[in-house]
């Protein structure tokens, strides 16, 4: 909570108004509306929820796998929560080889984590598989640099998990792969 004077209300609510608006960077220009919006809170109260898997995802999850099915999870929690989810709903693997393409804002440095990862996948022997975990800030940047690669990439992937995503972030991720038809 923070108390906010008439101007700074005006002021944040055309910030928020602009960014959604917008037609380029519009994640960016929200992160920064948000960062905004946020500085100087008060927390006033906090509470705990147990946040458990529902029953039978383990087995449905590995059930899958075995089909064949690759998948991707696309959620907006942090990175370490989801990483600890895919493992305990065995998407990630304890022998799966993890991958992180994380707080990348240069486009050349995703390309280049990319074509690294890339060799990798396709010269490795086939194995436990190779799991991807990708943070909403490089989602972005990958999208907006080397789309091409990123989906290239990420289809030879055993598992793809995508973090701190926003629902726009997932409607991109899921148009993207919907359109390659694999």
């Amino acid at each position: 909570m923070r108390e906010v004077s008439e101007e700074d209300y005006i002021r944040l609510a055309q910030l928020m108004t602009d960014c959604q608006n917008a037609i380029n960077d519009r994640e960016t220009k929200e992160q920064e509306a948000f960062k905004a919006i946020e500085c100087g809170l008060c927390c006033i109260g906090a509470t705990g929820v147990e946040d458990r898997l529902q029953d039978g995802v383990y087995e449905t999850i590995s059930a899958l796998k075995e089909g064949g099915v690759k998948l991707w999870v696309l959620t907006g929690d942090k990175m370490e929560t989801a990483v600890n989810i895919s493992q305990s709903c065995n998407h990630f693997t304890s022998s799966m080889k993890l991958h992180f393409l994380t707080a990348r804002r240069d486009g050349q440095s995703c390309k280049d984590t990319l074509d690294s990862l890339l060799k990798c996948i396709e010269g490795a022997e086939r194995g436990p598989g190779t799991g991807l975990v990708v943070d909403g800030t490089s989602l972005v940047t990958c999208l907006d640099y080397c789309p091409d690669l990123f989906l290239r990439t990420t289809l030879l992937c055993t598992a793809v998990l995508c973090c701190r995503l926003s629902p726009l972030q997932k409607a991109k991720v899921v148009r993207m792969v919907k359109q390659h038809k694999i």
